[in-house]
């Protein structure tokens, strides 16, 4: 399967601007990704629930006090290039 990058994709933007395709043509297809998205999530959430429940997964109690969440070596991220 082929990923565009975000580069290439600016260009076919840039090619249908030159085309005459308007900016806001991509919105007209909004109510449609809108209800494939609501399908998937009707299909995806009880399939999930049900299965999930199956499973018969119980949260564990508790064991003394938990430590806060600490992102070591947070600086990698500020300075990666």
């Amino acid at each position: 399967m082929n990923h565009m990058s975000m580069s290439k994709m600016k260009t076919v933007l840039v090619f249908w601007f030159l085309h005459g395709v308007g900016f806001f043509y991509t919105f007209k297809i909004l109510p449609h990704m809108l209800m494939v998205g609501a399908i998937l999530v009707g299909i995806y959430f009880p399939l999930d629930s049900y299965y999930y429940k199956k499973e018969g997964i119980t949260v564990p109690d508790e064991e003394g006090a938990r430590a806060p969440l600490k992102i070591d070596r947070l600086h990698n991220f500020i300075f990666k290039s």
